[in-house]
């Protein structure tokens, strides 16, 4: 699937900071989407950020 998220990263660049806080270090050798949906926190923030930016999850 080809994505164009270059909206949703525009909006996340010129939106005002977000009150969570992540500050957990993603390992280099894992991948990105993994990471992002590796606790449950997560998942909700990143299910919300791309319900945000039009994207179904």
């Amino acid at each position: 699937m080809d994505w164009d998220i270059s909206e949703a990263y525009e909006r996340y660049a010129n939106a005002k900071p977000s009150v969570l806080e992540n500050s957990r270090v993603r390992p280099e050798e894992q991948d990105f989407f993994d990471w992002l949906v590796e606790d449950k926190e997560s998942r909700e923030a990143t299910k919300e950020m791309f319900a945000n930016a039009g994207i179904k999850w």
